[in-house]
């Protein structure tokens, strides 16, 4: 079984909802406050399976989650950089009240990079095969997890992921994920 958990909360996202003062956090070097770290814990108490290992990529949100989750669970945790938040480039740190509806055009138009970034559609495809990769590695074991951390924004492609890539699948930006959030994959 694969296991896609969002990252704990930082200062960066500690509102509820997406209010004002929520900053899109793109590629920007976050670490996790101290409601995140416990929402990390709180996580790997839900999972509660067995974990063959998490992954993660580096940006310290995602690493400390996947840490506070490894440790936990006595697995071996795992960095895998195709899973990097998308690089929203200029656009990272902005208030998602200011530039939700900008962030919104470029997953519309996906083969568009962001200023400074990249394009939803590469990020996606980064995303996309890391996952697949992972599900193909899993031996369909319902007793065991594999544990992939994941931004808000890979959770609200997971549908387009797993129906051919259909982008109307994907949510707004402006919904927001919960953070240590659980999606199991089969």
């Amino acid at each position: 079984m694969v296991v896609c958990v969002r990252h704990g909360q930082t200062d960066l996202n500690a509102t509820k909802g997406g209010g004002e003062a929520e900053l899109y956090r793109g590629n920007l070097d976050v670490a996790l406050n101290a409601a995140g770290q416990a929402e990390a814990l709180e996580a790997a108490h839900k999972i509660g399976l067995p974990v063959k290992f998490v992954v993660s990529d580096s940006t310290p949100r995602d690493w400390q989650t996947g840490e506070i989750i490894a440790r936990d669970r006595n697995a071996m945790h795992v960095i895998d950089e195709r899973l990097a938040p998308l690089d929203i480039g200029l656009l990272s740190g902005k208030s998602v009240k200011e530039v939700a509806d900008l962030v919104n055009w470029f997953f519309a138009n996906r083969d568009v990079s962001f200023p400074d970034g990249e394009a939803v559609s590469e990020w996606y495809d980064r995303q996309k095969e890391s996952i697949f990769d992972y599900l193909d590695v899993d031996d369909g074991d319902p007793e065991t997890a594999i544990v992939i951390i994941c931004q808000g924004s890979t959770f609200r492609s997971l549908a387009a992921m797993k129906h051919d890539d259909d982008f109307s699948l994907i949510e707004p930006t402006t919904e927001r994920i919960p953070t240590g959030d659980i999606e199991w994959l089969t």
